[in-house]
């Protein structure tokens, strides 16, 4: 009620609205200016939108330029993703190789053994390195996130209202500051270094005598597992926050008024192309079963964005879609996609 209350007073206070949606403050009030979007026509707020957007690109572009290496498109090379496609696997291979070193060493249960190896990869060196939690260190990074929510919710929100050349202009703006925002991310943690953070995890556990073996052959099985422990944890960790992304343009834009603006707009990158055509089949995978071929077309390998595509696209099957004609599309979807890495999704009996 008093989002509502705030929200309705603002419309008619354009100068006070300004000032209080400050899209350089940390606690920027989301649920209030969901409300205000929609209620609002105010002509100087979506220029300014576009402006603090065109802000953030240009930091970005100019940090990103800095770079000596740079992870552009989304290729990101997974140490996970060289070793295994087959991520379903995964996890049951981590906890029967955690069971089986139950039984050599002095841990006392597999749950103990990954806490405590995943507290030593959290802790380590390697992983310090890529850490951008840091709201001081990172502070143009944060604000930016927040200029992207804010965009994504105010082109939700206020969709009826904006013309659709406004709407193509959001919608390039929005898409290319999450293409920066994701080429960053990833290029930090593409500094993530797993041999020599395996190296880092075993010698720490081995100091401390978290974790200690019967014989070599003890110590080698557990070098295995730890590995595999690091390798999963630099893909979820590179993963997050790009499919964090595309579950928001989804959630925040969802409403059908989009879907042509969305498709209109410009695309400069494969990586922008691959936001796009989430978002876009996403919200009507029944009509659009072309776009996923039409991606999978450009992508070329990369193994790691078709990846993210099938896992982002499975999970809001699971957890946001409920017609069973736009589960299936959605799920064949995933198979033009992951086509190309000789892989099928086997969730088409989600119609049954």
């Amino acid at each position: 009620i008093k989002s509502y209350m705030l929200a309705k007073g603002l419309v008619d206070h354009a100068d006070q609205a300004l000032a209080y949606f400050d899209f350089n403050d940390d606690n920027f009030d989301f649920s209030t200016f969901d409300l205000y979007s929609e209620f609002s026509n105010c002509k100087d707020f979506q220029n300014l939108l576009l402006k603090k957007l065109n802000e953030s690109t240009t930091y970005f572009k100019e940090k990103i330029d800095g770079y000596d290496q740079c992870v552009t498109n989304g290729d990101f090379q997974s140490h996970l993703l060289s070793k295994t496609l087959n991520l379903g696997t995964v996890s049951k291979d981590i906890n029967k190789q955690a069971q089986e070193l139950v039984e050599v060493t002095n841990s006392l249960s597999e749950k103990q053994m990954h806490y405590d190896v995943q507290s030593e990869i959290a802790q380590s060196h390697n992983a310090q390195k890529i850490d951008v939690s840091d709201r001081e260190k990172f502070k143009n990074e944060h604000i930016s996130v927040i200029r992207f929510l804010g965009a994504a919710i105010f082109l939700g929100a206020a969709a009826e209202n904006l013309s659709n050349e406004f709407k193509e202009k959001l919608i390039f703006s929005i898409i290319e500051l999450a293409e920066l925002i994701c080429t960053d991310l990833l290029t930090i943690h593409s500094k993530f270094d797993v041999p020599k953070a395996v190296i880092e995890v075993i010698d720490q556990i081995e100091k401390d005598k978290t974790i200690q073996f019967d014989d070599d052959n003890a110590r080698e099985q557990f070098s295995q597992y730890v590995e595999l422990m690091v390798a999963d944890w630099q893909f979820n960790k590179a993963i997050h926050p790009l499919m964090t992304l595309m579950s928001f343009l989804c959630e925040a834009g969802r409403t059908n008024v989009l879907l042509k603006p969305i498709l209109s707009s410009k695309a400069n990158s494969h990586l922008q192309e691959f936001f796009k055509t989430f978002w876009a089949f996403d919200m009507e995978p029944s009509t659009q079963k072309a776009l996923p071929k039409n991606l999978s077309k450009k992508l070329g390998q990369a193994r790691f964005l078709r990846m993210a595509f099938a896992i982002a696209t499975i999970k809001r099957i699971y957890w946001y879609h409920s017609s069973k004609s736009k589960k299936s599309a959605l799920a064949k979807g995933i198979d033009e996609i992951l086509q190309p890495l000789s892989m099928k999704s086997d969730i088409h009996t989600i119609e049954d």
